[in-house]
Order: structure tokens, then sequence, then C-alpha cells
């Protein structure tokens, strides 16, 4: 095929990012230092008001971060990764040589997030 001068062509390109292993979440941590809040397909569903939550049992609903701690999966295709894109640096550490901070569930610059 010949292209002609003026002539305008489009494409939908989508990427998305892949990975090896199951998307499960029994190997991460809540604030509270403890897996309660997470089933293995996602976060859990709770129902009532704060102080009397009743766990749904079986009710889950997906979140949009991969598991962080999860050691059978790995992504295989990142599409973005240089974390000072995203701004500065930010610790959530009170002693920057903290070597437990997922047990304490800082989720900082760190450990690869960028909040800022």
């Amino acid at each position: 095929m010949k292209f002609k001068t003026g002539d305008v062509f489009a494409a939908r390109l989508k990427i998305r990012k892949s990975h090896n292993g199951n998307r499960f979440y029994n190997h991460e941590s809540g604030s509270d230092g403890t897996n309660n809040a997470f089933s293995n397909l996602g976060a859990k569903g709770f129902k009532g008001t704060a102080g009397s939550q009743v766990e749904i049992s079986g009710a889950y609903f997906p979140i949009p971060q991969d598991p962080a701690h999860n050691p059978d999966f790995q992504e295989t295709f990142t599409m973005y990764s240089r974390p000072t894109a995203f701004g500065p640096a930010v610790s959530g550490r009170t002693d920057i040589n903290q070597q437990n901070s997922f047990l304490s569930g800082t989720l900082d610059s760190l450990e690869g997030y960028n909040w800022a």
C-alpha cells in the first residue's frame, strides 16, 4: 500500500503491565501490622460503623496495588518506575535506619512509594 500526501492514519495502542505468579495478598500487612484487612484476592469486605465493624464472610474487593510482599508475584513489564518523577523523597520512619518498616506498615520512598 502506498501512502499519499495528506492521508491521515490513526491507531490505538493499549499497553499494560504483566506479571508472573498469582496476585495474592496473603503476605501483605495493614497499618496495624497484621494481615486482617486482606483476603487472598484483595481487601476484605466489612460492614458496620467505625469501632463496630463486622467482616462479611467471603466478601472482598480488588485493589489497584500489586502485592508488595508476595514472593511468588513478579512483575515482568513495568510501565514506569522512576520514583523521583512523582515528587521528592518522603520518609515515614521515625528512624531512617529502621529495618522492619514493613512490619510497622510504613510505605515511604525507601519502600518505593512517593506520596508527594
